[in-house]
Formats: structure tokens, sequence, C-alpha cells
């Protein structure tokens, strides 16, 4: 456990695996296998993206177990490290901005979209994009639709930024039920 929580991944998430995952519709199994895919050879950029509650948390953790080197945060954990490091003039434990390992970054959109976010969201992209590392994101908003629900509108993040993920980025949509509030009125 003290190797999953140095790697970032939530205590909620330490049991979580792809083999735990609960297929039951066919948009869950497609998600579920483009991960497995993606693992085979750990190249170019993954996006799920789905409303809350779907599963993409579970995936991107799953994942992560399957990975030596890699490093799972969440979109509001990066802000506040970041302003953490910033307000006490420290350098970060780790320091995602020269991070060259595999990086799972859940939460993409999430936040207040400040233009202090957008920078932050920018200058990580960019830096993965230009030294082509791997990475996979997951994200409540649709991506690449263009419709007034995707990241691209969403004001969340720069022009250029959704630019260098759109080139990159392998999507994949989970069209699905909340799954927390299934298990929650059961």
């Amino acid at each position: 456990k003290s190797e999953l929580k140095r790697r970032g991944i939530p205590g909620r998430f330490h049991q979580a695996t792809l083999d735990s995952f609960e297929c039951n519709t066919a948009t869950l199994n497609n998600a579920k296998r483009s991960c497995e895919m993606w693992l085979e050879n750990k190249k170019g950029w993954l996006l799920l993206s789905g409303p809350p509650g779907v599963g993409k948390t579970h995936l991107l953790c799953g994942m992560a177990r399957k990975v030596k080197r890699c490093m799972y945060v969440s979109a509001v954990d990066f802000f506040q490290s970041e302003r953490s490091r910033i307000e006490t003039k420290l350098q970060a434990a780790t320091d995602l901005f020269s991070y060259t390992g595999v990086l799972f970054f859940d939460e993409l959109g999430a936040g207040m979209g400040t233009d202090w976010e957008r920078d932050l969201i920018h200058r990580l992209v960019a830096f993965r994009y230009d030294e082509s590392l791997p990475t996979v994101f997951a994200t409540n908003f649709r991506f690449g639709t263009g419709t007034s629900r995707s990241l691209e509108k969403s004001g969340r993040v720069l022009p250029h930024t959704i630019s260098r993920m759109l080139g990159e980025c392998h999507v994949v949509e989970i069209d699905s039920a909340d799954r927390r509030s299934n298990s929650a009125s059961k």
C-alpha cells in the first residue's frame, strides 16, 4: 500500500484493478478494453471522457497498478500542491512539470477555470507533448466534439492546450449511468 500511496493512488482505489472493473454495458467493456490495449505499449495519450461516476478513476487507478514508473494525480490535487509549493517557496516533492514516467491525470477540467489553472494545465500538457511522454487523462467533459458540453468549449483549458491534445489523444467516450448513485439506491 505504501507503493500505491507513493504513486498517488487514493486509498479508496487501492484495490481497484482492471479485472475488478464491472463491465455491464458495451461502452464500459469498450473503455476497459481500450485501457488494456493502451497498456500493451504505453505510447501516446489516452483520454477517458464521461459523466461523473462511470468508472474513469477506477480505470486510471487500475492501469496505474500495472505500471512500475507512474504517478496518479487529480487536477484539484495538482492545483493545491502548486499553491502550497508557491506559498512555502519549496520544491514540490514530485514536480509534474519534469516527471517523465507515465502520468495518469484525473479530473481534467475540474477547478474554477482561472487563468492560473489554465496556465498550469497548459504547461503540463506542453511539456508532456514536447517530450512525447505517455499520459492518460480523464475528464467529465466530452472531448473533441466542439459541443457546448465539451472541454474545448468549457473555457477550462486554453485553445493551444486543446490543439496539442487533439493531435495526441485517443478518446474513449464512456456513456453510462453513474455507478455511485446506482449503488447508493440498492
